[in-house]
């Protein structure tokens, strides 16, 4: 998985390419690249370099929100993206390949203009209080988000969710599925099968510090991510590329 931060003065954003994680092989998380803001490397080196002078130990007010506005932005991946891999589907063909169809690779989608969907962008710090929270965002805190699975794939490879949510996790298929969620922080884990045309009901309780892997081990193909966070600022882009917050 690829991770790089970008700043907006005052709100540190982290983003994760969930879409580009590979299938194959085992992974492992990527140390962000380090952020060095000038500004700050130069008030630093005026502070080192005064020497005599005494430090103050006064607390600098945070910043008090007074309107709201809309981050809007795209993603689209640079060259030419590469074909999508078929992959092996050995059971439960005639639900899994119905009709002789395919299953291909979901770890990098995009569109007719290389419009990559499935990346996420999330607040990567606390907020300071509930004051900074839209109220459309406070409406949907403890909301059920579905999660379905069908023809034997996630129909959504990357999903994100508050920690006050629930997920109402779908088999739309008439064979059983694994649903296997690797937990990470405060996030709780989860494995449980789910029988034909049923659901069952999933509660983060608790903030990830990045996606956590969503497998079937029934159908060790299948495969999402899922991230939980406690504040609502996040985003995955859609098949246009597009995220908004």
């Amino acid at each position: 998985m690829f991770m790089s931060y970008i700043r907006i003065p005052g709100i540190a954003f982290a983003i994760l390419l969930a879409a580009i994680s590979a299938n194959s092989g085992c992974s492992r998380p990527l140390t962000p690249a380090a952020y060095a803001s000038p500004d700050n490397v130069a008030t630093l080196r005026t502070a080192f370099q005064a020497g005599a002078k005494e430090a103050t130990t006064e607390a600098v007010a945070a910043a008090e929100p007074t309107g709201w506005a809309t981050l809007k932005g795209s993603f689209k991946l640079s060259g030419a993206a590469p074909a999508r891999a078929a992959l092996n589907v050995d059971k439960d063909t005639g639900v899994c390949m119905a009709g002789g169809k395919r299953i291909l690779s979901d770890s990098l989608i995009t569109g007719p203009k290389n419009e990559l969907q499935g990346a996420l962008i999330f607040l990567n710090q606390k907020m300071p209080d509930a004051k900074w929270e839209h109220p459309s965002y406070e409406a949907m805190k403890t909301a059920t988000i579905d999660f379905d699975q069908k023809a034997c794939i996630f129909l959504t490879h990357t999903v994100a969710v508050r920690s006050t949510q629930v997920i109402r996790i779908i088999n739309s298929d008439p064979i059983g599925h694994n649903t296997k969620i690797d937990g990470s922080g405060k996030m709780s884990s989860f494995n449980q099968t789910i029988s034909a045309n049923d659901s069952v009901m999933y509660k983060p309780g608790g903030e990830s510090p990045e996606p956590a892997s969503v497998a079937c081990s029934i159908h060790p193909w299948m495969s999402a991510n899922l991230i939980s966070r406690d504040n609502p600022y996040f985003a995955v882009s859609d098949k246009d590329g597009k995220i908004e917050i």
